[in-house]
């Protein structure tokens, strides 16, 4: 794990250079408890106030729910 923060905004993003993704993915601003905030791709349904934990796959931030 690298860090664990609270879910700021999220969107969904559908089209890259090229094209629609196959496959749209969800993205949030992640707000450390260190203060900094960090975009990563959001593992499952997540929102606004939401407890995660961060961590790094194949060098891309992915955030998933903490338990509650």
């Amino acid at each position: 794990m690298v860090g664990a923060g609270v879910v700021e905004e999220t969107t969904v993003v559908e089209r890259a250079p090229g094209g629609p993704l196959a496959t749209p993915v969800a993205l949030g601003s992640i707000r450390l408890e260190g203060g900094p905030v960090v975009v990563a791709r959001l593992e499952s349904a997540l929102g606004p106030g939401d407890s995660v934990r961060l961590e790094y796959r194949d060098g891309v931030p992915v955030a998933s729910r903490t338990a509650p």
